[in-house]
């Protein structure tokens, strides 16, 4: 990939990924915890995706990227499994807030949810040298 225009797309994910981030901080401020889940899973994917790009990498769907995870990252060791488990649980999570009928997030599970998204965002940006 062409260097500035890397380093463009790299800091275009990023600024998507703090801004969903920062759409689920108000969003956990304000109750509202099943959006708040889904902004917390695209502050990870837009994360990731930046990771991605910076590789010269992208994937077209949800599953790729998750698998790219484990694959690329995690297993090559440059994750720790734990962070591939929060991608996973949000991935999941952002699945049931969107498509499951009659289901509620609690605050506790939001919150927790939460910390382990800011944790797992700071570990990815180490990751990101552009």
């Amino acid at each position: 990939m062409n260097e500035p225009a890397g380093a463009i797309l790299v800091q275009y994910w990023l600024d998507k990924s703090s801004e969903a981030f920062e759409s689920a901080t108000v969003l956990i401020e304000h109750h509202q915890y099943a959006a708040c889940v889904n902004r917390l899973y695209y502050a990870a994917f837009y994360a990731f995706g930046a990771l991605l790009a910076e590789r010269g990498l992208s994937y077209g769907k949800h599953s790729a990227v998750r698998a790219s995870m484990h694959r690329d990252f995690v297993k090559a060791g440059l994750l720790s499994p734990d962070f591939g488990m929060i991608y996973n649980r949000l991935f999941e999570w952002r699945q049931k807030v969107d498509y499951e009928v009659l289901l509620k997030v609690d605050e506790i599970m939001a919150r927790d949810l939460y910390k382990q998204t800011e944790t797992l965002l700071s570990e990815l940006r180490k990751l990101i040298v552009v």
